[in-house]
């Protein structure tokens, strides 16, 4: 009895309910409050008391096939280094849903903390369902393996209200992997006067994701496809972002020519004010896609179809019961060309930036008004798809691979399941498997068949002056997808010159 007493200050199992009120489940076996107790916390001890999880999970760990995690659960582990006695392991923790009179509420998420640190977040969507967390734990050093459940399950199952959440099938270290890169919070494009002033205009610095590159290169897809992440928010293409931020800066730098003018006079820095606005739209942004998904969830439980026709699950807004959502994503094609002028207003946005081939993009483009847009000449192809490459060019070189993540469209297409997991990695959320079922369903396609794509290819090839510029700027961005590069100041000078450029044509023209 000491024993149970010292276990019970560690978990709270609630006092039994009447068994005879609860759901009716051969396979849940009915076992007394000391039983469920020390079956619950067996887990727990023996993982603590580890000292190696190679494959699989310790011995001894589940009882009759059916052993249940809590709701809230920790678990201390040691994985033995490969080589060494530092760095980091892959492991894949492996959790399942239980029988149907288990659980009232789906979907339901799971949050995997390792170290205090958010690694993964899976979904069960239906009973016996079973999902994989990729985690990155320290080798040859203890840590601790936190999993918090929503509430999902029905109160008086077995006595345990709302306690009995999962179910654990394994763990299993795999090869090694980078340590996690630490996310700086710090305003980076912002001067020490503002981060230190007793008075900031932003609280916090908003974090948006813009999705870079060409028209037809995958940009909408993998748009919605980060967006259904639990902690970001998809948004339809904006288009209204760069002339916004242009026409604020223009009207910064007119004002404060002045001798004697607002900014001067309230203490107020040209970055200071930039990033104001964007905490503006930041807030604008999640209030909007808030009302949007209110209204789709209305217009699901009425069965009606809403302004754009039926609602596909793969395209969710919301992905659990509450939305704690402090991110957004916009996928607009024209903000390639306006990088500079959204990291002044989001100073610490992160760019995806995806890459088709110009031969492929050019093919679909000639073919866009079968998905309902604009056709477009060759000439005008070739046009739109070097220009708005260089603009992304010049962005990933001005600002490095810290800011900007490149992405192969090739890549993407044959392991959309890696590629969104480095992408989610790139940012700084944790992982979401779920997010892979987006790309199972094709948007905006212009249907183009092989023999039209090689007819394109025929015809550009017959073009010699043009195709070298294409192949070349594409394998350009292929190599530094593949080996990284560094910032280059000239491309930064570059960006800064047509960024003036643009400033003081639209003065010319507000003037």
């Amino acid at each position: 009895m000491e024993l149970l007493r010292k276990i019970s200050a560690l978990v709270t199992v609630p006092a039994d309910r009447d068994a005879l009120s609860a759901p009716c489940d051969d396979r849940v076996p009915r076992r007394s409050q000391t039983e469920r107790l020390i079956a619950t916390l067996r887990h727990v001890l023996v993982l603590r008391n580890a000292t190696t999880i190679e494959r699989g999970h310790p011995q001894n760990y589940r009882e009759g096939g059916l052993d249940w995690l809590p709701r809230r659960a920790e678990l201390t582990v040691v994985v033995a280094p490969i080589a060494g006695p530092d760095g980091w392991r892959e492991a894949e923790l492996e959790l399942g849903s239980g029988p149907d009179g288990i659980y009232r509420y789906f979907p339901f998420a799971s949050f995997v903390y390792v170290d205090g640190r958010l690694e993964a977040i899976l979904e069960f969507s239906e009973p016996h369902q079973r999902a994989t967390a990729m985690l990155r734990v320290p080798a040859g050093r203890a840590c601790t393996i936190a999993i918090i459940t929503e509430l999902a399950s029905v109160p008086d199952v077995l006595g345990d209200e709302r306690e009995l959440a999962l179910l654990f099938w394994g763990l299993r270290a795999g090869r090694p992997a980078p340590a996690p890169a630490p996310v700086s919070v710090r305003p980076a494009a912002i001067d020490d006067y503002y981060s230190q002033h007793s008075v900031p205009l932003v609280d916090e610095l908003p974090r948006p994701v813009f999705v870079l590159g060409s028209y037809r290169s995958a940009t909408s897809i993998l748009t919605w496809a980060i967006g259904q992440h639990p902690n970001i928010w998809p948004l339809e293409e904006t288009g209204f972002l760069g002339l916004l931020g242009s026409g604020a800066l223009a009207g910064y730098r007119q004002a404060s020519n002045a001798a004697r003018n607002f900014f001067q006079i309230y203490d107020v820095s040209g970055d200071e004010y930039l990033a104001s606005v964007g905490a503006s739209i930041d807030t604008f942004m999640k209030r909007a896609s808030e009302r949007r998904a209110e209204h789709i969830a209305l217009e699901r439980i009425a069965e009606k179809p809403g302004r754009f026709g039926t609602h596909d699950d793969r395209f969710q807004l919301r992905r659990m019961s509450y939305a704690p959502k402090r991110r957004w994503v916009d996928g607009t094609p024209e903000n390639t060309a306006n990088v500079a002028m959204l990291r002044k207003l989001f100073p610490l946005a992160q760019f995806v930036c995806t890459v088709r081939h110009p031969y492929d993009v050019i093919a679909s483009m000639l073919h866009f008004d079968r998905a309902g847009g604009r056709q477009t000449s060759i000439d005008e192809a070739v046009h739109m798809w070097t220009g708005i490459m260089t603009w992304a060019l010049l962005a990933a070189q001005a600002y490095g691979p810290e800011a900007l993540k490149i992405v192969m469209f090739d890549d993407l297409k044959a392991n959309p399941a890696r590629a969104l997991g480095d992408i989610f990695s790139f940012i700084g959320e944790p992982q979401y498997a779920a997010s892979t079922q987006t790309f199972s369903q094709r948007i905006n396609t212009s249907r183009v068949d092989p023999g039209e794509y090689a007819d394109v290819r025929a015809r550009l090839e017959a073009r010699l002056g043009d195709e070298t510029g294409l192949l070349r700027l594409y394998e350009t961005f292929s190599t530094m997808s593949g080996l990284g590069w560094s910032v280059n100041a000239g491309a930064q000078t570059e960006l800064d010159e047509r960024q003036n450029d643009l400033l003081e044509r639209l003065i010319a023209e507000l003037s």
